[in-house]
């Protein structure tokens, strides 16, 4: 009996043992699996980075080689989509439709320059007042590096960053304020064939007399050296045109002269709205405008040649505003814009070479795709990535956000006015912009497409002021300034 108890207990012993032993086995083939599964989630994150990246860098291949066209005020012309097929797994990369009628490209010279912008204008934007603009302009500081550091304001709600809302007879939402400012706006201090402008902000002399020749002909260098000697000094582009209006200069001659002169010895004039891309909201909150010029203007402009378009004083010449309006306006205006904002979507898709890849199919990607948004500026001949960031969860967040903010304002029984909108929301909004704001490529500097560029700091601190660089140009000084903001991606040494 006691004989059978000890071989009962054994084979228990031995059961238990290999069922021990059966577990410990699975729980090291489950943990194997799950260490595989993260690798390999690892490694599609980088592939889906790597196709990003390539996506942006071929944009702005493609907007260099437009730069000239660019120059003379037109808009580039973008691949919206490229296709990487390695065995099974294929890499797409494809332009998202960021503009309001589905263009892949979207001007940022067509936006109000947050860090310029004075109180005064920025109280003429969509749903904001003069207490809001005063909020952001003490924000501000040395200045904004995006314009999504709006949503850490005190008292802008998500709405009024997003969507204004419906005004007046319109079906579809007024923009809000991240779609009608910015920070990226620079407008090269030359002309539309590239040669340097004439700075005359330090008063005449017969060195200039040359380069005036050169930049405007005899005809026209005859007429203005006398105007300029004469004149004080000039510290901005509307004392120009004071001094042509009281030689009663004719106004057609106008844009041969403003198109050859400068008052500033920035090589990159910041803030300088595209006449022929902004929308109304933005010409109406430039000095001198307001908003039947404003829709005048861009009902007009349609309809305009290329040469017309090209010329800063079309708004004048076409009767559209008078020279008081238009010599207040000037600082302010460009025909051209040389900053693109674009969304590039990166996925990769298992199947077998010959099938077809839709971006809009019901079943997501495995694993699922990341979306980039990126500034592309070509002020310089050297092109460069000056804005970068990762919006793939933006969307739902700023639903999110919306949704919030409207929930309380529907428990306070009536909508908030500006300035003073829940808090709840744009801490939404902020955390969400917050996780994206700072995109750092790592190992993926290497792949950097290198056109000669120059490499710069990009933080903060930096970006407020570029260090000083000479012009190319052989006018006599001052010196051109290079104040541009934003990241410097490239190679050459400084």
């Amino acid at each position: 009996m006691n004989l059978r108890r000890r071989q009962g207990t054994v084979l228990l012993t031995v059961m238990m043992i290999i069922v021990l032993a059966a577990l410990i086995g699975t729980s090291v083939l489950y943990a194997a699996d799950a260490q595989r599964g993260s690798a390999a989630l690892t490694l599609n994150q980088a592939q889906l980075r790597a196709l990003a990246w390539s996506g942006v860098q071929a944009a702005l291949a493609e907007m260099h080689t437009q730069r000239e066209a660019l120059m003379r005020g037109e808009s580039p012309v973008l691949t919206g989509s490229w296709e990487l097929f390695d065995g099974n797994v294929s890499g797409t990369v494809r332009l998202a439709p960021i503009g309001p009628e589905g263009e892949f490209a979207v001007s940022e010279a067509a936006k109000l320059d947050l860090n310029l912008a004075t109180p005064a204008m920025l109280a003429k934007l969509p749903g904001m007042n003069e207490e809001a603009a005063a909020k952001v302009v003490a924000a501000r500081g040395s200045g904004f590096g995006a314009v999504e550091e709006l949503a850490r304001v005190d008292g802008l709600g998500a709405s009024m960053l997003v969507e204004v809302g419906t005004t007046g007879t319109e079906s579809t939402p007024t923009p809000g304020l991240l779609s009608l400012t910015t920070v990226f706006s620079f407008d090269p201090n030359v002309t539309s064939t590239g040669i340097e402008k004439l700075n005359v902000s330090g008063g005449w002399s017969d060195e200039l007399r040359e380069p005036l020749v050169e930049r405007v002909g005899q005809e026209l260098a005859v007429l203005v050296e006398p105007l300029l000697a004469k004149a004080p000094k000039l510290s901005k582009e509307s004392d120009l045109v004071e001094l042509l209006r009281g030689a009663k200069v004719p106004v057609d001659r106008w844009d041969e002269i403003l198109g050859a002169i400068t008052t500033s010895d920035d090589a990159f004039v910041r803030g300088r709205v595209d006449l022929g891309r902004a929308p109304v909201q933005v010409l109406a909150a430039l000095p001198g405008l307001d908003v039947p010029s404003a829709e005048k203007i861009v009902n007009a402009r349609a309809a305009l040649s290329a040469d017309d378009r090209a010329s800063v004083t079309w708004p004048l010449t076409q009767g559209l505003i008078h020279e008081g309006e238009f010599q207040e306006a000037l600082p302010w205006l460009t025909t051209r814009s040389l900053q693109w904002r674009i969304r590039v979507e990166a996925r990769l898709e298992r199947r077998q070479a010959g099938d077809t890849i839709r971006f809009d199919d019901d079943e997501p990607s495995e694993p699922p795709g990341i979306v980039w948004e990126a500034v592309i500026d070509l002020s310089d001949d050297r092109p460069r990535v000056a804005y970068l960031r990762d919006v793939t969860l933006l969307p739902p967040l700023v639903r999110q956000a919306l949704a919030t903010e409207r929930a309380m304002e529907g428990m306070m029984g009536a909508e908030a006015p500006p300035g003073e909108v829940s808090d709840v929301g744009v801490e939404l909004e902020v955390e969400g912009l917050k996780s994206n704001a700072d995109l750092r490529l790592g190992s993926m500097k290497s792949q950097t497409l290198d056109l000669g560029g120059r490499t710069r700091g990009g933080t903060r601190a930096e970006r407020s002021e570029q260090a000083e660089r000479e012009s190319r140009s052989a006018v006599p000084p001052p010196a051109s300034k290079d104040r541009r903001i934003g990241r410097w991606r490239g190679s050459a040494k400084e």
